[in-house]
């Protein structure tokens, strides 16, 4: 996978604070983690693992609603080999499953899906942080991304130097989390990913696409 000249230039620079950022914070008790709030609900033998303001859990396998004044963004991503594009898809609705937005967006090229699926992410958190949204939970059903954000890959790939962007804009966020969900807790998000060619390249929604209004009233109910 490989970025437009613009993207590139934003990928490298935030690449390469990404690390000097990660270790101020490992050396400071921190401004970021001192207000987060620690007591989020967490499944039944769900294993957690926090990295700065970034904390994964993993073992949902239906989407369900956060505590009180909790936001959740499902990210996912798709592949269209025979069109040479890849995709997209987020959706971020409140503690009681309400839709509050959603967008799609797609590209050109071939990446590898776990490529493809830490873009999702990146673009996501990009998103998250242009609104201006604090407490938020990101729900993604690629545990490979979820579990390298939590670790510290030393290589070069493309991978790392997008997982790398991903903790650099993480520190900038306040209490968000960052959580591995199965596929099947990843509807909405799916939904939009796979119909992302259907749009323009960058499609906002502020209201509720027909792709998913079906499963979001399922979901709510």
């Amino acid at each position: 996978m490989r970025h437009n000249i613009d993207d590139a230039g934003s990928v490298l620079h935030l690449a390469e604070t990404a690390e000097a950022a990660i270790g101020d914070y490992a050396g400071e008790s921190s401004r970021y983690g001192a207000g987060r709030r620690e007591h989020q609900c967490e499944p039944a033998g769900a294993a957690a693992v926090t990295v700065g303001q970034q904390r994964t859990v993993m073992n949902n396998v239906v989407w369900t609603a956060l505590e009180q004044g909790m936001l959740k963004c499902n990210v996912d991503a798709a592949i269209f080999k025979d069109r040479n594009c890849y995709g997209a898809g987020m959706c971020i609705r409140d503690d009681h499953g309400n839709f509050i937005r959603a967008q799609t967006m797609w590209r050109k090229g071939g990446p590898l899906p776990h490529e493809a699926e830490a873009w999702s992410l990146k673009e996501a958190l990009n998103w998250i942080r242009n609104l201006g949204y604090t407490n938020v939970s990101i729900e993604l059903d690629c545990k490979l991304v979820v579990d390298g954000v939590a670790s510290n890959p030393n290589s070069q790939t493309e991978f790392s130097v997008i997982l790398s962007v991903c903790k650099a804009m993480l520190l900038l966020l306040q209490n968000l989390s960052i959580r591995f969900i199965m596929r099947q807790a990843n509807n909405v998000a799916h939904l939009l990913a796979r119909a992302s060619l259907s749009f323009a390249s960058h499609q906002k929604f502020d209201y509720i696409s027909s792709c998913i209004v079906n499963v979001l009233m399922n979901e709510r109910s």
